[in-house]
């Protein structure tokens, strides 16, 4: 009743926080409601391991040793019987129900401990997939403006319908928007102005002027009517192939929507795993703020603790053992009567003791000093492992966070004027749109490896803080 009331409490209101989460998570957890259960099974135990055993109450009938010419030899007993333990040895199992309290108590300590590292890494994969989601938003955005831009500069391509004269048999504007879909789109060919030759690189202001047309598909682009010669290198658009690039570029932004979509997917089996640890509502409310749900680390580290019970449980069993090697004492009070009138026979009492003498005690106590050393190498080895754990923790956080600022100082800024130069070269006419794209997709890597060395700096923060002492 009181844990069904605290559950319900919690759920009125949504977590603020990661420790808010961490308790509402705990209250839900089946094996942290177990703990529970089994300290206090263990405290009830404990208390009631400082009583001694109850008494004996004995009633009966007894005839014998009557002389034979008695008219009525039935003799009426009863009687009364107590065993006390031996000095100490209620105290001592007490203590032994009490550490098995505390260690239940740890558990459910180490329990609240995994869940808060699965919370807080969770919350780093969320921030990371939201991020990652935006920034595909972006590119999107960013790809549709570079189709745009594409578009316009295929239509004034000389001899399209919008731009230059047309040439007998060219496609209209209307077949060239079609064929970005035909399997065999039309190809793209340079053509020296009559204007002027080819004078080089260092021409007049009214020198060579290289133009492109489309040609139909199927034309012969070392014929006459294509006006190019045979040894002439294409540049501009002629060196793009402007509709190979728009092509290019539609593969680019279906290849992020379909990403995309895989990104919406990992999100929503984020939260779903989540829900079954917090319920839907709260598994929301993470999702929608996960920077709300960091958190430091815990007090201390559960297995550690655990460890230390682990040695107080084996030295608790050897004072007990030791406490059961004093002899039990166990005193009885018997009245005897005899009928018909009930007259009293005698009472006896007698004082008994339990000796020891065939060596159990003694090989229980040996049994208990190797628990002992037993559990001492065992908390050593928990040390040991939590200090490689820690180690490479540290290591591990050291190495993302050295790459998260070269990512975010050196590398994410190149790729950014280079993403910036490249698209104010192709928008002016010049540039290709080869180079557009690369220098886009290599920000797009940029960027979504900053998001993936920002998660990784928080996945590794966590995972040391479950690991070290504050």
């Amino acid at each position: 009743m009181i844990l069904a009331a605290a559950l319900a409490l919690l759920l009125a209101a949504p977590p603020a926080n990661l420790d808010e989460l961490v308790t509402l998570a705990v209250a839900r957890d089946p094996a942290a409601q177990a703990a529970t259960f089994d300290s206090g099974a263990a405290r009830a135990r404990a208390s009631g391991a400082r009583q001694p055993m109850s008494p004996q109450l004995m009633v009966g009938i007894d005839s014998l040793g009557a002389p034979m010419d008695d008219p009525d030899p039935t003799m009426w007993m009863a009687g009364f019987s107590q065993m006390f333990p031996g000095w100490g040895e209620l105290r001592a199992q007490s203590r032994r129900f009490a550490v098995d309290a505390q260690r239940a108590g740890a558990e459910r300590e180490q329990i609240a401990a995994d869940l808060r590292l699965r919370f807080w890494q969770s919350s780093a994969r969320l921030e990371a997939l939201v991020a990652e989601r935006a920034l595909l938003d972006e590119q999107i955005a960013e790809a549709d403006a570079l189709k745009s831009v594409a578009f316009a500069r295929y239509r004034n391509v000389p001899g399209s319908s919008t731009g230059g004269s047309q040439p007998s048999g060219a496609p209209s504007s209307q077949e060239q928007e079609m064929s970005l879909t035909s399997s065999a789109p039309p190809r793209v060919g340079g053509s020296q102005s009559a204007a002027g030759g080819m004078s080089g690189m260092g021409g007049s202001a009214g020198g060579p002027a290289l133009t492109t047309r489309v040609a139909p598909p199927g034309a012969d682009m070392g014929s006459s009517d294509s006006g190019m010669s045979s040894g002439m290198a294409t540049s501009g658009m002629a060196a793009d192939g402007s509709l190979p690039g728009l092509l290019r570029l539609e593969v680019a932004v279906e290849r992020l929507r379909a990403e995309r979509g895989s990104l919406d997917a990992r999100l929503a089996g984020e939260v779903a795993v989540l829900a079954l640890y917090v319920g839907e509502d709260a598994a929301r409310d993470v999702a929608a703020r996960p920077l709300s749900f960091r958190g430091g680390p815990p007090s201390s580290v559960p297995e550690r603790n655990l460890a230390k019970l682990d040695e107080a449980s084996a030295a608790a069993d050897l004072s007990l053992a030791r406490a059961r090697r004093r002899p039990d004492v166990m005193w009885s009070v018997t009245a005897r009567a005899m009928p018909p009138h009930g007259e009293f026979a005698g009472v006896n009492a007698s004082v008994g003791i339990v000796l020891p003498v065939w060596g159990g005690s003694r090989r229980e106590i040996e049994a208990s000093r190797k628990d002992v050393r037993a559990a001492d190498a065992r908390r050593a080895a928990v040390e040991r492992d939590l200090a490689v754990a820690a180690v490479n923790a540290r290591a591990s956080l050291d190495a993302a966070r050295v790459k998260r600022d070269a990512i975010e100082n050196e590398v994410l800024p190149r790729a950014e004027a280079s993403y910036a130069a490249g698209r104010k070269v192709y928008a002016s006419g010049r540039g290709s749109i080869d180079d557009a794209l690369l220098s886009w997709d290599a920000r797009i890597l940029v960027k979504r490896e900053q998001v993936a060395a920002r998660r990784d700096v928080e996945l590794r923060t966590a995972e040391l803080a479950r690991v070290e002492d504050l």
